[in-house]
């Protein structure tokens, strides 16, 4: 039985393994939380057959919360809009749930009396009217635009400008947390590295590598062949002198495979495979152990 990480990252890359874990699986195209009745998200095309995924807005349960957690964190790399309904995706009710919430965000912003408060479901509003569009276009579904109102004047001016000096601080703020949490987490990591069954904390997509058995395994809860790491590593290396390497530069026969997966791009900091992002000391690290 394969891990929910394993579950969510095959069915974001559609490979079509990994199909089942204790509370998660998919089936073709939808990924489920606990059963059939709880659909999470689903591969679809749009009305101009480029590919998007429906990611549901509902909730269930603590455990479905993580699911959706889980299943964002392997496909928010991806085209995908957040919906009401998402099996079968009824797309006028979903534009109209959309422009619900646009109605709602703007009627709390107005109650608010802080600034940033207002702000902040202004900018929830703005957002929801920036989906409703892109959705609408890419369904065809005939409904008027969602237009933010444009008596704000000045003043919302100025609340952005505070929440920007605010937003810069927090940056800096969060930056040195991140920092924090990993110089926390080192011993944890080096612990994970050795094998230990550790959960790490979630580090902004950033990964680490080891090798147990005949597979690599990363602290997502992905497993590669250890011959498919053996073969790409020299890629990487070629490439990590190059300014940047995309796989869509490339003809599908020049895919680099990793396991179920595949290389995105390598540059001088970073190799990246999906939603893994994995500093190149770490690839230097586990190369010289292949």
């Amino acid at each position: 039985m394969a891990t929910h990480n394993e579950v969510a990252h095959n069915w974001a890359n559609k490979t079509g393994r990994a199909r089942k874990g204790y509370s998660m699986f998919y089936d073709d195209d939808i990924i489920y939380s606990w059963g059939y009745h709880f659909p999470i998200a689903r591969h679809t095309k749009d009305a101009h057959g480029a590919d998007v995924i429906l990611l549901t807005s509902a909730n269930y349960s603590v455990s479905t919360s993580k699911h959706k957690t889980i299943t964002w964190r392997a496909m928010h790399h991806l085209r995908h809009f957040t919906v009401a309904d998402v099996m079968p995706p009824r797309h006028e009710f979903n534009a109209d749930v959309m422009a619900a919430d646009f109605k709602s965000n703007l009627e709390s912003s107005a109650r608010r009396r802080k600034a940033s408060y207002k702000i902040m479901d202004l900018e929830s509003a703005s957002r929801v009217a920036a989906d409703h569009a892109a959705y609408c276009e890419a369904f065809n579904v005939d409904r008027a635009p969602l237009v933010m109102p444009d008596d704000i004047g000045e003043q919302l001016a100025q609340w952005r400008r505070d929440a920007a000096e605010q937003a810069e601080r927090q940056r800096i703020e969060q930056e040195e947390r991140a920092k924090q949490i990993r110089i926390d987490a080192e011993q944890d990591i080096i612990n994970w590295k050795c094998g230990e069954n550790v959960r790490l904390p979630y580090l902004g997509g950033l990964y680490f590598l080891r090798i147990v058995g005949d597979v690599v395994q990363t602290s997502g809860g992905v497993s590669i062949p250890i011959g498919d790491a053996r073969r790409a590593f020299p890629y990487m290396c070629a490439l990590h002198d190059k300014t940047e390497y995309r796989d869509d530069m490339v003809t599908p026969s020049h895919h680099i495979k990793l396991g179920n997966f595949k290389l995105d791009y390598v540059t001088r900091e970073h190799v990246v495979a999906g939603c893994h992002r994995i500093e190149w000391s770490e690839i230097e690290r586990i190369g010289a152990q292949l």
